[in-house]
């Protein structure tokens, strides 16, 4: 028995699904570290036609999302490097340096997804 009840939002945003639907992905791969195609998305949900690109440049307010996320990353462990090693220099540039190379595929795509999630509600009560 299938039903077409749509997922939580938390959900679907964690899954990486379309904001309309809930349903169609948001990338054509589901392995962020595939690095050659970390950004590619279809052009349309596959399941509600729901455009993934409205207008030209949509994804360059996901940056301002991309730096908040990565603050809130970076600021943990800067504060847990702090506290259990003092400040050394170099091994607390080491260390987040390292830490933000292997949170960015995952930075990437969900500021993204948060931008998308941000902007489609909003222009589908404009159709109403």
């Amino acid at each position: 028995m299938t039903t077409n009840k749509k997922s939580s939002l938390a959900s679907a945003m964690w899954k990486m699904k379309c904001p309309n639907c809930r349903k169609g992905d948001l990338f054509e791969t589901k392995n962020p570290w595939i690095l050659s195609k970390l950004d590619s998305m279809p052009p349309r949900c596959p399941v509600c036609n729901q455009s993934y690109f409205p207008e030209v440049g949509f994804y360059y307010g996901a940056m301002y999302i991309s730096y908040m996320v990565s603050i809130a990353v970076e600021v943990p462990i800067f504060l847990l490097m702090l506290l259990f090693f003092g400040f050394q220099m170099v091994p607390m540039v080491i260390t987040l340096c390292v830490s933000l190379i292997f949170f960015f595929p995952y930075i990437y795509r969900y500021s993204r997804v948060l931008w998308i999630y941000v902007t489609i509600p909003f222009e589908s009560y404009k159709k109403l």
